[in-house]
């Protein structure tokens, strides 16, 4: 599918998106079945209606501020090694041209807590100063159940205790 599909997606759910805001999607992660083996994985629907990638273990943040818009995602590091011994995993230039962010807006998911915790806040170089909203996936397959981005996202909600979650659902 053309990347630009994609680009409206997102640009359509940031033009929703309040002032002051973040978006956090994830692609989820195959569950273990044993030590060495993996049950079928499937991508989360959300995150791959506004990227296109249907790989595991990814991020998608969505930034809103002040006018300014930043699109980011954060995948798995790669080389021979893990290509070899893990599987192939998808490169930072792969994971831009399907998705349609700018490769220099693609990191590694190593990256992702440090980037959240520098990027908003009120120092200067914040993306987002002090966020007010923050945007997940709350679906809950049962009612006792966790949201999934809830859970990923816990340190965001601890980070800024005031933010308003908001089910980008």
């Amino acid at each position: 599918m053309d990347q630009t599909v994609f680009q409206r997606h997102r640009a359509r759910l940031i033009e929703k998106m309040a002032d002051r805001s973040v978006a956090l999607f994830y692609a989820g992660e195959a569950p273990h079945k044993t030590a060495d083996q993996y049950y079928p994985y499937e991508t989360n629907r959300n995150f791959y209606y506004l990227t296109g990638l249907s790989k595991p273990n990814m991020n998608l943040v969505l930034l809103k501020d002040q006018g300014r818009t930043f699109e980011l995602l954060f995948i798995e590091e790669t080389n021979d090694y893990i290509n070899k011994w893990l599987g192939r995993r998808m490169s930072k230039e792969e994971a831009a041209a399907i998705a349609g962010i700018d490769v220099k807006n693609v990191r590694y998911l190593t990256e992702f807590r440090e980037f959240i915790a520098t990027s908003l806040s009120n120092n200067r170089r914040a993306l987002v100063q002090k966020p007010g909203h923050l945007y997940l996936d709350l679906f809950r397959p049962k009612a006792d159940f966790e949201a999934v981005a809830l859970r990923l996202s816990r340190f965001v909600v601890d980070l800024y205790p005031e933010i308003v979650l908001h089910d980008a659902n």
